[in-house]
């Protein structure tokens, strides 16, 4: 009896498919993707399926097919976590193939172990007769092996104990302690991304953030926060670049917005230490 491939589950399946590998990804690189965000990766990730359409009948169309799929993954990446140089869109990139070829590598253990048909072949891709809920639980075994690195390699990164953040914005730069804590879930609503808080008196003048006029001219957001007596508001851009040093070693450039609040204690950063993976 001849099967038969239907375009909605397809573009569905794949969609799915497509929210898992993000998952994976934000997990790896600690990078938050913003629901919208997401959401449109996921829909351009369910739409790339429809690539079985086109029929290839010769080399120059299979390399052309081949540099399609690669920029479908690299538009995913850019529209979910919209890197902010190219270093961070080549890991995106990066963990995403490895994702998927981790998501591959099962589909082709269970084709095995299960004797499942090949119910199509078309564009030197294989179309196994697998049920989409098994398809899904690969993603979860999947995100279930990123989590449980995400864990051992948490433990390893917090054996550090002095930090230093280093803040950079237009001709500001400057170092600041960095302080680790696991109540700062602090996400920006525009962006999705995490938010390193600095609390510096002097940083706050420096971009005259009690006005409104300085919040636009420094590229300044308004977004709430809780604090232990109540809600308040906190200034947050998307425009610096933050590094964390472990002593004088730099650890890595956190892919985070900054949030600055005025304070008349010692300057600090403080953030998340997950941030740190």
């Amino acid at each position: 009896m001849d099967m038969k491939i239907y375009i909605d589950i397809l573009v569905i399946a794949n969609m799915i498919l497509t929210f898992g590998f993000i998952g994976c990804t934000g997990k790896i690189t600690r990078t938050a993707a913003a629901p919208r965000r997401k959401l449109l990766a996921g829909i351009l990730g369910g739409l790339s399926s429809l690539i079985v359409l086109i029929d290839c009948s010769s080399f120059l169309i299979a390399l052309l097919i081949t540099i399609i799929k690669l920029g479908l993954i690299c538009g995913i990446c850019a529209v979910a976590f919209s890197p902010k140089s190219l270093g961070r869109a080549v890991l995106y990139v990066f963990v995403y193939l490895s994702t998927e070829l981790l998501f591959g590598g099962l589909c082709m253990a269970m084709w095995e172990l299960s004797g499942a048909r090949i119910i199509s072949y078309r564009n030197y891709t294989p179309y196994p007769d697998i049920p989409l809920w098994l398809l899904i639980s690969c993603v979860i075994v999947c995100y279930a092996v990123i989590c449980i690195y995400d864990r051992l390699t948490l433990r390893r990164k917090l054996r550090a104990k002095r930090f230093r953040v280093r803040f950079v914005l237009g001709n500001c730069d400057c170092f600041f302690p960095g302080v680790c804590d696991t109540g700062n879930m602090l996400e920006d609503v525009f962006s999705g991304s995490p938010v390193i808080v600095f609390a510096s008196g002097k940083l706050y003048e420096r971009f005259e953030l009690d006005s409104e006029k300085g919040l636009a001219a420094s590229g300044f957001h308004l977004i709430p926060y809780s604090t232990v007596d109540g809600t308040r508001l906190i200034a947050v851009t998307s425009k610096a670049r933050l590094y964390i040093y472990e002593g004088d070693r730099l650890i890595k450039e956190a892919d985070c917005s900054a949030g600055i609040t005025d304070s008349d204690k010692s300057p600090r950063a403080v953030f998340n230490p997950r941030i740190l993976i």
